[in-house]
């Protein structure tokens, strides 16, 4: 199991996506599961592209948030995302 915790913020948001899709393929081809947590959107969007075209699709989780009398509150319960 890999889990990377926003890697890529001590580069610049472009070198940081391309080395974290970089990694994300190797982790593929190794066939090993894994969480990403970003902030990242586009790189959301290019993991979700690559899904597409792979027996071994990146998941997305997303963290629980419910609404308590219009206030929002975590639940930290993590549900499936995108």
């Amino acid at each position: 199991m890999v889990i990377l915790n926003e890697s890529y913020v001590s580069t610049s948001p472009a070198e940081g996506m391309l080395q974290i899709l970089n990694a994300l393929s190797t982790i593929r081809e190794l066939k090993c599961r894994g969480i990403l947590v970003t902030h990242y959107h586009k790189l959301n969007d290019s993991i979700a592209e690559d899904n597409r075209d792979s027996d071994f699709r990146i998941s997305f989780l997303n963290m629980g948030i419910a609404s308590e009398d219009g206030n929002a509150k975590r639940t930290y319960e993590l549900k499936n995302g995108r």
